[in-house]
């Protein structure tokens, strides 16, 4: 499932660090059923249930097993 991620300008000023990086991410395996980890972590929104290993924006994100065989 392809994804687009726009931001504007002005946020990619604000997280300048996350961007940088965010190019070195495009071929990670993922699953749909993760995005919430991921629209969390892109926000900057921080919750108990936040797991970033499982945020596909996030360098702490882990890649699964089973997102390699799909």
């Amino acid at each position: 499932i392809p994804l687009v991620l726009w931001t504007s300008p002005a946020y990619r000023e604000y997280d300048k660090k996350r961007f940088s990086e965010i190019g070195s991410y495009q071929n990670r395996p993922y699953c749909t059923e993760d995005m919430i980890h991921s629209i969390l972590d892109i926000s900057g929104l921080r919750t108990k249930d936040l797991d970033e290993t499982r945020s596909l924006f996030s360098p702490n994100y882990i890649e699964r097993d089973e997102y390699k065989k799909w």
